[in-house]
């Protein structure tokens, strides 16, 4: 009886959540794991999720993985099963945020279905399009602030703007953000992850330099 506990959904590389079956997405009630569904299954390689997201309150599941009810690295939670959240992505999806209304998704594909998209694609809520002009790289954070919309990862360029592993979206175009990150060996280089706090931006990733800064 009374409401539903609010639950910590948490999503990996995994088979068990405690004592509980489940595949590579579980949920924590506060008290104990269970189990959503029969989780997310792959037809090869063991499935990983790599974002999640609620919108317009639905549980979206993004990742590497094919499933076979031809679901291909998204999913969402229909309320009794995994089911398509969309036509086949290409390739991993990363990142999932929500942003002004629409769900915003990035990672490293180029096609959902026959539509052709570069790393960042939104969905209003009855179909997906290409966002802001997509990147020229892997997309691996994304977080709104409810005004700007941070996309984080491996890229040096968004839209036409030339960027640095980082740059933020104002709705008509993209900021380079002081040049972004770097490392002064041109190594590995790029945004691992990115979280709001207060009006702060907080960055994690691989490099040696933020916007000139040591």
């Amino acid at each position: 009886e009374g409401p539903e506990p609010t639950l910590l959904v948490v999503g990996g590389q995994f088979t068990m959540a405690g004592n509980v079956n489940a595949n590579a997405v579980a949920a924590w009630d506060g008290h104990a794991w269970r189990a959503i569904g029969a989780g997310i299954t792959s037809n090869s390689l063991p499935p990983v999720i790599y974002a999640l997201a609620a919108y317009q309150g639905v549980l979206y599941a993004g990742g590497s993985f094919s499933t076979p009810e031809s679901v291909g690295n998204l999913a969402k939670w229909n309320g009794t099963a995994w089911v398509a959240a969309s036509e086949y992505v290409s390739s991993n999806v990363v990142a999932l945020c929500v942003h002004r209304g629409e769900l915003i998704m990035g990672g490293a594909f180029e096609k959902i279905g026959n539509l052709s998209v570069k790393r960042l694609a939104a969905f209003d809520g009855v179909a997906w399009r290409e966002y802001a002009g997509g990147t020229n790289g892997f997309v691996a954070a994304l977080v709104s602030d409810g005004d700007l919309l941070y996309a984080g990862g491996k890229f040096t360029q968004a839209g036409s703007e030339l960027v640095s592993n980082i740059a933020a979206w104002s709705g008509t175009s993209w900021n380079n953000m002081d040049f972004g990150l770097v490392t002064g060996t041109n190594s590995q280089t790029g945004v691992a992850s990115m979280f709001l706090a207060g009006s702060d931006l907080i960055v994690g990733g691989w490099f040696d330099f933020a916007g000139g800064t040591p």
